[in-house]
């Protein structure tokens, strides 16, 4: 009867030795699950901040190509104003000119038929 007792001692030392090593597994198994997730939490993260920084990326340099062509069009906007004023310029000082023309025309006009009424009435 010692000896089953002995025994049966034995078998529960064995036992909570089992159980404590299995608790232990156990508790190194949920560890490194969490652990786990924990790495693939931070491995997305970090795909995410690469992602991102490469957007950033993108984006700036479509924003300098956006101000480049921005200015640009501001470039040709004023060029073509300055066409337009020059050509209001010339086209104002050819009517001006036409004006000119048309008024010595219409004095010689005049005078011409000035010299016409003097020229008949001498003769």
């Amino acid at each position: 009867m010692e000896h089953l007792l002995s025994q049966a001692a034995a078998d529960l030392t064995i036992r909570s030795a089992v159980e404590a090593t299995l608790g232990s597994v156990l508790h190194d198994v949920e560890a490194a699950y969490t652990l786990e997730q924990a790495l693939r939490n931070h491995n997305a993260l970090q795909h995410y901040r690469d992602k991102l920084g490469a957007l950033k990326v993108r984006y700036e340099e479509r924003e300098a190509l956006w101000e480049e062509e921005r200015r640009e069009k501001e470039r040709l906007g004023l060029l073509l104003t300055e066409e337009i004023v020059k050509l209001s310029a010339h086209e104002l000082k050819e009517e001006k000119l036409k004006k000119d023309m048309e008024m010595k025309i219409k004095q010689l006009e005049i005078e011409r038929n000035d010299l016409l009424k003097l020229q008949q009435a001498q003769s």
